[in-house]
C-alpha cells in the first residue's frame, strides 16, 4: 500500500503501510471460492499479524494483496511472482482497518 508521505499518519497506519508494502488491491476477508480461505476463516495464533506486525496473540482473519514487487529479503526462499495473490493472516484491529478505514484507540506494537 503506498500513501501519500505528507500525510502525519497514526503509528498503527504507519506500520499497516510498512506490513503490506508492495502489495496491491489488498482486502479483508475470505474468498468464497479459495480452499485456503476457507480452511482458515478464522483461527487464533500467535504468530505476529502480517499487516501490523503486532506480535500480540489473538484471533487472524484472512485477508488478500496482489504481490506489485519482489521482496529482496525472499532471495533464500521461495519466489513471489508480481501478480501473485498473497494469503495474509490479519487481526482484528487491522481486519477493521482494511474493510473501513477506523483505527484502533489503543494499539500496541
Amino acid at each position: 500500500m503506498t500513501t501519500d508521505t505528507k500525510i502525519d499518519l497514526s503509528p498503527f497506519a504507519r506500520a499497516v503501510n510498512h506490513g503490506l508494502d508492495g502489495l496491491t488491491n489488498v482486502s479483508a476477508g475470505a474468498i468464497a471460492t479459495c480452499d485456503e480461505c476457507l480452511a482458515n476463516k478464522l483461527h487464533c495464533s500467535m504468530l505476529t499479524c502480517d499487516a501490523c506486525g503486532s506480535p500480540l496473540g489473538g484471533n487472524r482473519y484472512p485477508a488478500h494483496g496482489i504481490v506489485q514487487i519482489r521482496d529482496p529479503a525472499d532471495e533464500g526462499g521461495p519466489q513471489t511472482i508480481e501478480g501473485t495473490l498473497l494469503h495474509l493472516d490479519v487481526c482484528e484491529d487491522c481486519l477493521v482497518y482494511l474493510a473501513n478505514g477506523d483505527e484502533p484507540a489503543n494499539w500496541e506494537s
